[in-house]
C-alpha cells in the first residue's frame, strides 16, 4: 500500500507514536500469528517512515466480535489520549468483526486525530476517499462471517448423521477413535461413541433411586461415598444433584442421540452468546445398541423427574417475570460471589439472606468443611464503612467513584418504573378477564369451567397486585440524590444502597477488593463459628500507566462479639489500673454487669493457657465440636438393589 499523504508526528520531539493492534480468534491458532501480524506492518512502516518511532503491539487470542476485549479497550484509552499519531493494521477484522464497532473505532481515530491505516483493505483517513474503502472492506470482511457459518452447520448436520458430533462424554460412555469406529465393532460403521457395558449396573441403580423417591443429591453422595467417578468432564470429578438429573434426562441412556437441543445466539451489544432452546426439532437419531436402559425403564424415570421439575417450577417465577431473566448468573448484588472461602477457595453465595460457601450447598460437591453462614447485612455494615474510610484519603477517586454510582442510580430508577409499568399493564388486563368471567358466569355459561377460570385469574391477579404493591413499597434509592454532586457529599449512604440494589456496582466493588477471603473462627468459650474477613482493597483499574496501584489490606470480624468479648479490653485496662478493686467497683465504672465483667476475666484466663492473643482461634480443620454443624437428617430407608 502507498501513501498519498506522508506521516507526520505531532509531537515536538518528532517521534511517531504507532499503535498496532493483532488478534487471532482460537486456542487452536498459533499466537506467533500476532507477532507476524505485528512484524508486517512494521516492516510496512520502515519502508514509507524514516524518522524515529515509538510502537505499542497490542495483541489477544479473542473473538473479533467481543466488544469489550482487553487490547481494544487499551486501545480506546492510548487514541483518545492525544499522544498517539497512527493505529496501523494489516486486516480491519483485526481489530473488529462487527461492522458497527469497526465504524465506531475509526471514527473515534478521526475524533482524537488519530489515523488509521489498514495495510489489505487500502484505508487510510488521510485520504479523502477513505469512506469508498471503508465500506468496500466493511463489506468484504462481513460477506465471509454467514458463509462461514452455514458451512461450520451443514458439516455438522453431516457429520452427527453419520455418527459423529460427539463432543462432551456422560458417564457411561467413550468416545472411539476413527479406527474403531470404521471397524463397526460397537455399532454402524462410523458411529464415535460407545456403551461402556461395565456401568449399566450403575446406571440401573440410580434410576431406581430416583423411581423410589430418593432426591438427586442424595444419589450424588452415595455415588460419591462408593468412590464412582462421574467422567472426565466433571468439574472436580464429584457428582453433584445436577450432574445426576441431566445424565437421567439423557435420551442417550434408551439409545436415542440428539443433537441441537439448544441453539446460540449472538448478543450483538457485547459480542458474546446466549444459549436458548432450539425453537425447531433438534435431529435425533437411533441407536439401541448405546441403551443402558430400556425405553419402558427409561420413560419410567423421565416420568419422575418432569414431576418434579413441574412441582419445582409451580414455586418459581419464569421467563420475564423472574427477576434474573436472561440475567448471567455471576451478575449478583454485592457482597455475592465476591467473597471467597478460606479452607476450600470456593467462591461464596448468596443463599437467601446469608453467604455460604458454594461447596457445602445442595447440588454441589459438598467437599468443604466450613459451613460458617454470613449475614449480608452484617457484611454491608462492616465492609463498606472501611473501603470508605480509605476512599477518603485517596484524592480524586471520591469523584469518579461518585460519577460512577449516579450513572448507576440513573439506570435503577429507568428499571423500577418499566417494571412498574409492566405490572400495571398486568393488572388491567387481568382485571378485564376477571370483570368478563364473572360476567359469563352470571349469564349461565359453563359453571365449572367457567368458576375454574375465574379463580385462577384471581390468584393471578392478586400475585400481580402484591408484587406491585411491593414494587411500590421498595425504596427507591436513586430519588433521593439529584446530581453526581449530590452523590459525592453523600457517597457512604450512595454506597451503602447500590450495594444492596445494584448487580452492575458490584462489578466496581469486585474490582475494589480484589482479595474478600471469609475465614472461620471460634470463641474460646462456645462452640459457635463465627466468620472473620481479610480484605485487600487495591486502585488496579484505576491506576495511572506505569503507577503501582494504591493498596491496603485489613481483617474484620463479621459478627457482633459477644458483651463479655467486647468489653474485654476494658474490663483488662481497669484491672490493670486498679488490681485491688472488686467485681461490683469495676462493674460500676465501666456501666455494666458484673457478671460481664467475671466472665471477661475467665475469657482473658482461658486466652492466656492457650497463647492467645486474639479472642479466637482460626480455624484450619474441622473442629470437634461446631454449633448446627453435626445436625443430620435420619436416612431413608434404601430400597433394594435393582
Amino acid at each position: 500500500m502507498n501513501l498519498g499523504t506522508p506521516l507526520v508526528p505531532r509531537g515536538t520531539d518528532k517521534v511517531l507514536r504507532v499503535i498496532i493492534p493483532g488478534r487471532i480468534s482460537t486456542p487452536g491458532q498459533d499466537m506467533a500469528s500476532i507477532t507476524s501480524q505485528h512484524e508486517d506492518a512494521e516492516r510496512w512502516l520502515q519502508r514509507v517512515y524514516a524518522g524515529p518511532t515509538e510502537i505499542r503491539r497490542l495483541g489477544e487470542q479473542a473473538s473479533g466480535w467481543v466488544v469489550d476485549r482487553q487490547t481494544m479497550v487499551e486501545a480506546d484509552e492510548l487514541v483518545t489520549s492525544g499522544d498517539w499519531d497512527l493505529v496501523l493494521v494489516t486486516e480491519l477484522r483485526e481489530i473488529y468483526r462487527n461492522p458497527r464497532m469497526q465504524w465506531g473505532f475509526v471514527q473515534a481515530c478521526l475524533d482524537a486525530d488519530v489515523r488509521f491505516v489498514s495495510l489489505a483493505d487500502n484505508i487510510d483517513t488521510a485520504d479523502v476517499n477513505w469512506e469508498v474503502m471503508m465500506h468496500t472492506a466493511s463489506l468484504r470482511h462481513g460477506m465471509t462471517v454467514p458463509e462461514a457459518r452455514q458451512r461450520v452447520r451443514r458439516k455438522a448436520t453431516s457429520s452427527f448423521a453419520h455418527g459423529g458430533m460427539v463432543l462432551k462424554i456422560k458417564y457411561g460412555y467413550r468416545k472411539l477413535t476413527r479406527e474403531e469406529a470404521a471397524g463397526g465393532t460397537f455399532g454402524p460403521v462410523g458411529l464415535r461413541i460407545a456403551k461402556r457395558p461395565d456401568c449399566t449396573a450403575t446406571i440401573r441403580q440410580m434410576a431406581a433411586w430416583v423411581v423410589a423417591g430418593w432426591s438427586y443429591v442424595r444419589v450424588a453422595d452415595r455415588l460419591n461415598q462408593d468412590g464412582v467417578s462421574p467422567g472426565a468432564y466433571v468439574d472436580r470429578e464429584q457428582w453433584t444433584g445436577r450432574t445426576v438429573k441431566d445424565l437421567l434426562r439423557d435420551p442417550i441412556l434408551s439409545g436415542r442421540r440428539r443433537f441441537r437441543t439448544t441453539i446460540t445466539k449472538m448478543v450483538y451489544g457485547t459480542g458474546k452468546h446466549r444459549s436458548c432452546p432450539n425453537p425447531a426439532p433438534p435431529e435425533e437419531k437411533e441407536y439401541p445398541e448405546l441403551g443402558h436402559l430400556t425405553p419402558d425403564e427409561h420413560a419410567a424415570v423421565l416420568e419422575v423427574v418432569e414431576a418434579r421439575r413441574t412441582a419445582s417450577a409451580k414455586r418459581q417465577r419464569a421467563g420475564k417475570e423472574n427477576p434474573l431473566w436472561r440475567q448471567p448468573r455471576k451478575r449478583t448484588r454485592w457482597p455475592g460471589q465476591s467473597a471467597t472461602c478460606g479452607c476450600c477457595g470456593g467462591r461464596m453465595y448468596q443463599y437467601g439472606t446469608l453467604l455460604r460457601c458454594q461447596n457445602t450447598l445442595a447440588g454441589s460437591t459438598r467437599s468443604c468443611w466450613n459451613h460458617v453462614q454470613v449475614d449480608i447485612a452484617t457484611v454491608r455494615a462492616v465492609v463498606i464503612p472501611w473501603v470508605m474510610s480509605i476512599i477518603g484519603d485517596q484524592a480524586g477517586f471520591r469523584e469518579t467513584l461518585a460519577a460512577a454510582a449516579w450513572a448507576e442510580f440513573g439506570r435503577h430508577r429507568r428499571r423500577r418504573q418499566k417494571s412498574g409499568n409492566t405490572l400495571d399493564g398486568q393488572i388491567a388486563d387481568l382485571e378485564v378477564r376477571a370483570k368478563r368471567l364473572a360476567t359469563a358466569i352470571g349469564l349461565g355459561g359453563e359453571l365449572e369451567a367457567l368458576v375454574t377460570e375465574l379463580k385462577e385469574v384471581q390468584d393471578a391477579l392478586q400475585a400481580a397486585r402484591g408484587e406491585r404493591s411491593r414494587v411500590a413499597e421498595e425504596h427507591d434509592a436513586a430519588g433521593e440524590f439529584t446530581s453526581a454532586a449530590d452523590v459525592a457529599a453523600r457517597l457512604d449512604e450512595a454506597i451503602e444502597r447500590m450495594a444492596e440494589t445494584s448487580a452492575e456496582f458490584a462489578e466496581i466493588l469486585r474490582r475494589l477488593l480484589p482479595v474478600f477471603v471469609i475465614r472461620p473462627v471460634q470463641q474460646l468459650d462456645r462452640p459457635a463459628i463465627r466468620p472473620r474477613a481479610t480484605i485487600t482493597l487495591r486502585f488496579d483499574a484505576w491506576a495511572a500507566p506505569g503507577e503501582p496501584p494504591f493498596e491496603a489490606s485489613t481483617t474484620l470480624d463479621l459478627f457482633q462479639p459477644p458483651v463479655h468479648v467486647r468489653h474485654l479490653p476494658a474490663c483488662l485496662a481497669a484491672k490493670a489500673a486498679r488490681p485491688d478493686a472488686s467485681l461490683n467497683e469495676i462493674a460500676a465504672e465501666l456501666d455494666i454487669n458484673r457478671m460481664t465483667v467475671k466472665r471477661a476475666y475467665a475469657y482473658a484466663r482461658l486466652m492466656a493457657a492457650e497463647g492467645l492473643t486474639d479472642p479466637y482461634r482460626e480455624l484450619k480443620v474441622r473442629p470437634a465440636v461446631a454449633s448446627r454443624w453435626d445436625r443430620k437428617r435420619k436416612p431413608k430407608e434404601e430400597p433394594p438393589a435393582d
